[in-house]
């Protein structure tokens, strides 16, 4: 699994791709955009407290695609009808498209950065399309496999692996990969903003 590097940079690409503002002044949307975009790995929690930190992690519904699409699109649909909505860059959108648009692609981000991961314990993969088929994906072994407990121990006995050495070498691999990307979707976010383009008059939350 990538670790939570990845996925908050990810995170930051997607909130400044869509969001009405998309710099660090709406600070806790970002914030907000982290935690969606990092959610799936708390099935890791149960298996921790148990002492088995893999026994829950990656075999159900919070790594699918398909999980991801039904609650961005449930969100979208409770926000409207609450009457609120995540503010994104285009007046176009309705509350609901917008805020599930949002969402979908903070959770799907999460997927499929994990179909990248170079899995070293089997299964390898993610439930990608739970429920409908219980196999699993993996899109190109492209992220450095994560140190960390995989039999039994402690809580602070996975803290401890996830401390690794080796662990330093995976976070500079996925911040010179994910790093770019969010670069390039800065530059095109302030191109679309200095030519007049961009997705019509930004949004206040």
């Amino acid at each position: 699994m990538p670790l939570p590097l990845a996925h908050s940079l990810a995170a930051v690409a997607v909130f400044k791709g869509l969001d009405a503002d998309g710099t660090l002044v709406a600070w806790r949307r970002l914030l907000l955009a982290v935690i969606i975009a990092n959610v799936a790995d708390a099935d890791l929690i149960p298996g921790i407290i148990a002492g088995e930190p893999d026994r829950f992690h990656h075999i159900g519904f919070s790594h699918s695609a398909v999980f991801a699409i039904v609650a961005a699109l449930v969100v979208g649909v409770l926000a409207a009808a609450a009457g609120t909505r995540w503010p994104v860059a285009s007046r176009r959108m309705s509350a609901a498209t917008g805020t599930a648009m949002m969402v979908g692609l903070l959770l799907l981000s999460h997927v499929v950065l994990d179909g990248f991961n170079r899995d070293l314990r089997p299964p390898a993969g993610v439930p990608m399309w739970w429920p409908f088929s219980t196999g699993r994906v993996q899109i190109y072994p492209w992220f450095v496999d994560v140190a960390r407990l995989s039999g039994k121990g402690s809580p602070l006995d996975f803290v401890a692996s996830v401390l690794a050495v080796h662990n330093l070498y995976a976070m500079m691999w996925e911040f010179l990969t994910m790093a770019p990307i969010v670069a390039l979707v800065a530059w095109w976010r302030a191109r679309r903003t200095g030519d007049g383009s961009d997705l019509d008059e930004a949004i206040e939350s």
